[in-house]
């Protein structure tokens, strides 16, 4: 798969290329867009630093909600590292597009107790002070996952379909 440095692949592409492994890290770093929503600009930069010293590409990062959801509607990003302060229903519904990486501030607790952790698109925490050897496992397991999930939602459309089909076929 030929691509030029500036080239994004859709989510679907990249998340399948990735589970397959038939992207080489250098071209799948430079393809994938990750966004940043965090409360505090030095944590939010040093995710950046480290997430740009890996090769991947940030595409945004801010510490306001509503200009992170503006940012995932119109950037389309593969991943998003998000604070905990920062989490909105609107990207927490099952049918959303983009997976979640988790920011907790370190000496917190791993996952705050709350209705709204309980979206299934985090797929992923990762405490602060953020590094390097953190997110190297990391990313690629929550593209992993989220790509399973989305196989599985296909699945699920495709075999309801089926069963309603048979249900009005029937006398």
């Amino acid at each position: 798969m030929a691509m030029k440095p500036h080239e994004h692949l859709s989510a679907r592409e990249a998340f399948s290329s990735v589970l397959q492994g038939s992207i080489e890290n250098s071209v799948s770093n430079q393809t994938l867009q990750f966004g940043i929503g965090h409360p505090t600009l030095e944590t939010g930069l040093s995710l950046r630093s480290a997430l740009s010293q890996l090769g991947y590409r940030v595409c945004f990062f801010t510490s306001d909600r509503q200009e992170l959801l503006e940012f995932v509607r119109t950037l389309e990003p593969n991943l998003v590292f998000l604070h905990f302060d920062l989490l909105s229903p609107d990207l927490l519904k099952p049918e959303s597009v983009v997976p979640l990486i988790l920011i907790i501030d370190g000496g917190g607790p791993m996952l705050p107790s709350s209705p709204q952790t309980h979206g299934v698109n985090i797929l992923g925490v990762v405490d602060t002070p953020v590094s390097q050897s953190k997110l190297i496992p990391l990313v690629p397991l929550v593209l992993r996952r989220f790509q399973e999930l989305q196989l599985l939602r296909d699945e699920f459309g495709r075999l309801e379909n089926s069963l309603h089909e048979k249900g009005r076929n029937q006398p």
